[in-house]
């Protein structure tokens, strides 16, 4: 049955009282009051499996935040020390342009002072008297102490 012929039916019955009219609605009260009753019941179910679901959604995000978060700190962790150790290699880089600086300096101090050397033993040289042209260099041989491989086979 509709609700408007319900309706329909209740506002007859109630203009034309008679008996049969109204013993016919009275089977309905109960009928109506069982599945208001049913209804209630699936809809506290459907509530309580709801709630349920909503919970091990809770704990699932949690556990998820909790990955999330243990990740981030992990990763900040090695980016610190990833960032430690470039400040390490960027000093190791600096001290070692510094020695090679020093060493530079020491190169051309050593060369600054070795050409200096030299010019003063070319000046020294200059004051030698040369040889004389009396004395002509004659070539001297000498022994070889190799055997001679001319006699042996």
């Amino acid at each position: 049955m509709n609700l408007k012929c319900f309706r329909e039916d209740i506002v007859t019955a109630i203009s034309n009282p008679s008996i049969g009219k109204l013993e016919e609605y009275e089977g309905l009260v109960p009928n109506l009051v069982n599945t208001h009753k049913e209804v209630a019941s699936r809809v506290t179910d459907a509530n309580d499996r709801i709630v349920r679901l909503q919970q091990r959604q809770d704990i699932r995000l949690e556990n998820i935040e909790s990955s999330f978060n243990n990740y981030v700190g992990q990763n900040n962790q090695q980016n610190q020390l990833l960032m430690s150790s470039t400040q390490q290699l960027s000093n190791d880089i600096k001290i070692i342009m510094l020695q090679q600086q020093c060493l530079h300096a020491q190169m051309q101090l050593f060369m600054a002072t070795n050409n200096a050397s030299q010019n003063a033993n070319s000046n020294t040289n200059l004051t030698f008297p040369t040889l004389p042209s009396a004395f002509p260099m004659q070539a001297t041989s000498f022994p070889s102490s190799a055997p001679s491989n001319s006699g042996a086979i």
